[in-house]
């Protein structure tokens, strides 16, 4: 009898030890959602809108946009002063986008572009990120915004036409950056001085992607 009761104990701290854990974790990607799961929806959205404009179902695709919109708003609450403007500038062009679909129509090549102009965005976001952990010896946090920084550009890849001459300029620069970011990602024995610089380095090459974009 007595060995039943201490299983039963045992089993019931069990379980409230893993909701604990489970509480844990939901609350660090509410508290931090740039380096957790909420980092990859706008991406999500964004490309889903672009298979839905493919498709010509207009309606479906607003409402992805809407959808990355409001998965960006959530973002802002974790980035500094300089991302957050450029997150809103980010979330102006979107809007604009979601209001043409909404009355007519857009070309595919500005649809494109603004979704490439936002993924962009949300990767130098992510670098900031990267930064800001990196300067406060949190490795582990800096790679994981790295990882997401990645992302958003991997997926502004797919979005280019390679038989346009100024898509296959940004093509190479951005598969470039990957790759940088990947090598970046795989080095353990950089010093947080390198590190830093290695991530300078790379939001300039962002910001040039950006420019690119935005012309």
């Amino acid at each position: 009898m007595k060995k039943r009761y201490i299983i039963i104990i045992l089993a019931i701290g069990g379980f409230y030890s893993m909701l604990y854990f489970w509480h844990q974790e939901d609350l660090s990607v509410e508290q931090h959602p740039t380096i957790n799961s909420p980092a990859a929806k706008p991406d999500d959205y964004l490309l889903e809108a672009k298979d839905y404009e493919d498709e010509q179902r207009h309606d479906k695709s607003a409402n992805s946009i809407e959808q990355a919109i409001q998965a960006i708003w959530k973002l802002e609450t974790d980035v500094d002063d300089k991302s957050f403007e450029r997150l809103e500038q980010t979330i102006q062009k979107l809007e604009a986008v979601h209001k043409r679909i909404i009355r007519d129509s857009i070309p595919s090549a500005e649809l494109l572009k603004a979704f490439e102009y936002a993924l962009s965005n949300l990767a130098r976001a992510e670098l900031e990120v990267a930064q800001k952990y990196s300067t406060s010896d949190k490795l582990d946090e800096s790679r994981s915004a790295l990882k997401y920084a990645q992302l958003h550009i991997k997926n502004a890849l797919m979005l280019h036409n390679s038989d346009r001459t100024e898509d296959s300029i940004q093509q190479a620069i951005e598969s470039q950056l990957v790759d940088e970011i990947d090598n970046l990602s795989n080095q353990e024995d950089l010093s947080q001085e390198q590190y830093l610089a290695a991530l300078d380095k790379l939001m300039k090459e962002v910001d040039h992607v950006i420019a690119g974009v935005d012309e």
